[in-house]
């Protein structure tokens, strides 16, 4: 998946959820490149054996390569989370409307049982 390909996705997603607008492009393009590194250095992971490696003082250590990784998929995450790409995040800009009738009875029988 190349950048361009990355960009052009996430602008339709965004645009499909009524959240693009171009001020974001450059918050898209950054999310692109972490996005594109985090797809190249996870394929080095897979041909590692050990995720841990020993240190120069005798302990156990993540492998570096592990690390940048877990890294960038935290990092990939935030992005998302800040162009409103994830669930949780969307719902609390945008918190759905439809109520379930099962939900609106439960809140009935509450109300009822306040007074």
């Amino acid at each position: 998946m190349s950048k361009a390909s990355v960009i052009r996705e996430t602008t339709e997603k965004m645009q499909n959820l009524g959240t693009y607008k171009p001020e974001f492009d450059d918050l898209i393009a950054r999310y692109a490149e972490i996005a594109e590194k985090y797809k190249k250095m996870s394929k080095n992971v897979k041909n590692i054996e050990d995720i841990t490696v020993s240190s120069a003082a005798g302990t156990e250590k993540m492998n570096p390569v592990v690390r940048v990784v877990l890294d960038l998929r935290k990092d990939l995450t935030a992005m998302e989370d800040r162009l409103l790409l994830s669930p949780k995040e969307y719902y609390k800009i945008f918190a759905p409307e439809a109520v379930d009738d099962k939900e609106s009875g439960i809140k009935d029988i509450l109300e009822k049982i306040k007074d």
